[in-house]
């Protein structure tokens, strides 16, 4: 291999623990570009010689005397050359990080210190006793919007088209408030956001906030971080609650209805939101997600399509993995189609619910809900036509490595 760089050195970078379950230490290595790598001992003890004092073969001596690990000198080449030149994290190749998600055309708006000090007053909903007794009145605000729901008069509820808009401008509202959540629990956790911006997810407009910071905190206070979204959008709903009951607005009533649905969509396992990353830091396995569907990939290959070699790679893997990670495998599996089911069967019921409430279906009586059949049908639409692309895509670079 043809080496560009004869003495590796990396810039400067601090190393984080990280809190996962998992077999061996794992650590968050950071950089001054913004790069951020999760990597093994092993890949820490090779940075660790990277200091450009030492060419491939000393490094490589090093590495045996010092850490005991075997390493061959094309295999650290490849490393350097073809992995951490093209990060841009080698003295004399800097260049600044570029975030690697699934949101497309991310657009920082604002850094996060900018709501460091609007923050720090909302700390205490994350402290005990006040957070507890915030659930408190949560749950009992969603009963009580349960009740309203049951009990309103659903006649020509969606009959306006001003009033289905207001009740859209308040979920937009509780989308910035959503984020402001994550912000606040980062805050108060000494995690200072990157950036708060706009992009698309699925080609679908999001809002985000980068946590990349997060992954150095314990798995408790990271899954504390992935539910304060939604943690602050139950409060807006608890005080949409209080408001209805007040004023028996039944624009509010179609506003908190929208925002539960907000909220129950990003409980979904399936999309990458909130409830993903919360199962995820939980779990406590890092790149749980990936290992446990591509198991099951294999499994149902080989049980169902009866492909014996993927059934065979099936045995394999489970006789090889620990006892405790095939257990935690199994309960993430199991989490994440409850989850999934739940948050289905609430969209399912909740569409039915509507449709019997607002009878009888007359174009007079349901304008509105014309507005948001076809804001929901876009979305799906743009959804497909999403995967269909990225599908393409995975296609053309198959047949091009083949």
């Amino acid at each position: 291999m043809n080496r560009t760089i004869s003495n590796p050195h990396l810039l400067p970078y601090t190393v984080s623990p990280m809190d996962i379950w998992d077999k061996g230490s794992h650590y968050i290595v950071s950089f001054e570009t913004g790069l951020q790598l999760k990597v093994t001992e092993r890949l820490l003890n090779i940075f660790s010689c990277m200091n450009g004092n030492l060419s491939y073969e000393e490094m490589k001596k090093q590495l045996k005397q010092k850490y005991d690990l075997h390493i061959e000198i094309e295999e650290l080449c490849y490393f350097v050359e073809k992995l951490l030149l093209p990060h841009g994290v080698l003295v004399g190749y800097a260049k600044k990080s570029e975030h690697n998600s699934a949101i497309l055309f991310r657009t920082p708006l604002m850094t996060g210190e900018r709501f460091e000090k609007i923050a720090k007053p909302f700390h205490w909903l994350f402290r005990k006793p006040w957070s507890i007794l915030t659930l408190f009145g949560i749950g009992f605000c969603l009963l009580l919007n349960f009740y309203q729901v049951q009990t309103a008069d659903m006649t020509g509820l969606f009959g306006t088209f001003s009033g289905v808009g207001m009740s859209l401008i308040l979920l937009l509202l509780s989308i910035l408030f959503h984020e402001f959540g994550h912000v606040v629990a980062a805050y108060r956790y000494s995690i200072r956001p990157r950036d708060i911006g706009i992009g698309l997810y699925m080609l679908v407009p999001v809002m985000f906030v980068d946590l990349s910071e997060a992954w150095k905190l314990p798995r408790k206070q990271r899954v504390v971080i992935d539910f304060a979204g939604v943690y602050f959008q139950l409060l807006m709903v608890s005080g949409l609650a209080i408001w209805y009951n007040l004023t028996a607005d039944r624009d509010i009533l179609i506003a908190s209805q929208l925002i539960l649905y907000s909220v129950v969509l990003n409980l979904n396992p399936i999309l990458r939101y909130d409830g993903f990353w919360a199962l995820n830091d939980a779990i406590g396995i890092y790149n749980v997600h990936t290992r446990a569907f591509t198991l099951l990939k294999t499994g149902i290959k080989g049980y169902l399509l009866r492909h014996q070699e993927s059934r065979n790679a099936f045995h394999k893997s489970i006789r090889m993995m620990e006892k405790k990670l095939r257990s935690v495998l199994l309960l993430y599996f199991s989490l994440y189609v409850l989850m999934a089911v739940a948050v289905i069967s609430y969209i399912l019921y909740s569409i039915i619910h509507t449709l019997l409430a607002v009878r009888p279906l007359t174009l007079e009586n349901t304008k509105g809900l014309w507005i948001l059949a076809l804001v929901i049908l876009l979305q799906l639409a743009l959804n497909m036509s999403y995967r269909l692309i990225q599908k393409k895509k995975q296609i053309k670079q198959m047949m091009k490595e083949g």
